[in-house]
């Protein structure tokens, strides 16, 4: 999403970059960023989806420049079309496009195509255990919850270093303050969302064709 500026600083700081951009259907990308978005106690754990989405729509691009807004970036952050020709413009041929729900289905398959294209050994993925490791889960107690996110954000650097760590305190922390059951998001507001974002796919999909991309994401289709 920097676009410019962040190609402009890559580009002064790194020499012979590829660069490999995911997409992932915006609206289950858009209910993901919700639930994170709660989850950090950035929206109030009472609000709903609709309500969420309705208030996103008031925002248009411009306004997120101011970052205190960036909660209410999960609709925007779904018109990929909006974003990806900055990219495809300055890396013309050291680009690829994954599918992130091909990536979910088949992710040994997908890290060697990209092994392939980096030129590098894919050998020790095939001994990986793949896990969903950055699920976002529910709380119970809110203050519990406000404390848990210090702590994880004061430790962050010993974390990074002892992921095995975090694992265990985190899995022992949602036995405590977890909530099992999920938010349900409200079928016609997800239907809504899905027509919301049919025209802005369809000009994504037209780009894609137009560039001769490869790997066209399935929900385009």
């Amino acid at each position: 999403y920097g676009g410019e500026n962040l190609i402009g600083a890559i580009q002064r700081e790194i020499n012979n970059v590829k660069i490999i951009v995911v997409l992932r259907e915006p609206v289950s990308r858009m209910v993901s960023f919700y639930k994170f978005m709660k989850s950090r106690l950035l929206l109030d754990k009472n609000s709903d989806f609709e309500s969420y989405f309705k208030k996103c729509e008031s925002f248009s691009k411009n306004d997120f420049k101011d970052k205190t807004l960036n909660p209410y970036f999960g609709l925007m952050g779904g018109h990929y079309i909006d974003f990806i020709d900055d990219w495809k413009f300055f890396y013309p041929s050291n680009f690829m496009l994954i599918d992130f729900d091909k990536f979910k289905k088949s992710p040994l398959l997908i890290l060697e195509e990209i092994a392939e294209w980096l030129e590098i050994d894919s050998t020790p993925f095939k001994s990986f255990t793949f896990e969903i490791e950055n699920k976002t889960k529910s709380f119970g107690n809110k203050s519990f919850h406000g404390v848990a996110l210090k702590i994880n954000h004061s430790f962050e650097k010993l974390f990074r270093k002892s992921p095995g760590v975090k694992k265990r305190l985190s899995s022992l922390y949602f036995k405590i303050n977890g909530k099992t059951a999920e938010e349900k998001i409200d079928k016609l507001a997800l239907e809504k969302l899905k027509e919301y974002y049919e025209p802005s796919n369809q000009k994504l999909k037209n780009y894609l064709i137009k560039h001769n991309f490869k790997n066209i994401p399935e929900w385009l289709n």
